[in-house]
């Protein structure tokens, strides 16, 4: 989810850049830093209920232009600002927190369509059991050029919950 809200988010920078007027004969490299808070966003389908997170998190975005001002690759960093809380959303009583020290490098490159993720993106913990579920390694896909449509996983290493949808520890947990 925290992938896919960085992609979004670099794609409106993008548009928004796209409006301006780049000097002719010179690439350029712009660099964006944001914050944003995320509430009640779902994560997870349990039985009953839905596992719920909030969080905030900077955002800090690299663009690399060519001489006519189109994105040729960017690379992002995603990190949650504190612990997020992933909440069960019919009793947001049981709760749980992630982090600290949930962070997403990601590059994408526009030309060749691959975009990388890496780092430890999740990670949720009960306290005196440890990590329950966590994103980590490193997730490659294969996307068309240019659109990023027709995304395939070319490679997916490490602790991959989130991935395979492997919430079952946090749903009992939040039950």
């Amino acid at each position: 989810m925290r992938s896919r809200l960085l992609v979004v988010a670099a794609t409106i920078v993008f548009l928004v850049m796209g409006s301006s007027t780049f000097g002719e004969g010179q690439g350029r490299t712009v660099k964006v830093s944001f914050i944003d808070t995320v509430t009640a966003g779902p994560q997870a389908q349990c039985d009953g209920f839905q596992i719920w997170a909030d969080w905030v998190a900077q955002y800090t975005l690299i663009m690399h232009l060519d001489d006519a001002g189109n994105l040729l690759r960017q690379n992002n960093l995603y990190r949650v600002l504190g612990e997020s809380i992933y909440y069960n959303s019919t009793d947001p009583a049981k709760a749980v927190s992630g982090g600290p020290g949930e962070v997403q490098p990601q590059s994408v490159n526009s030309v060749t369509g691959v975009i990388m993720f890496q780092g430890l993106g999740w990670k949720i913990r009960i306290p005196g059991a440890g990590i329950i579920l966590a994103e980590t390694g490193v997730t490659v896909l294969q996307c068309e050029p240019y659109t990023f449509a027709n995304c395939v996983v070319v490679r997916d290493a490490g602790w991959n919950q989130v991935n395979t949808g492997d919430w079952a520890a946090v749903c009992n947990y939040l039950q």
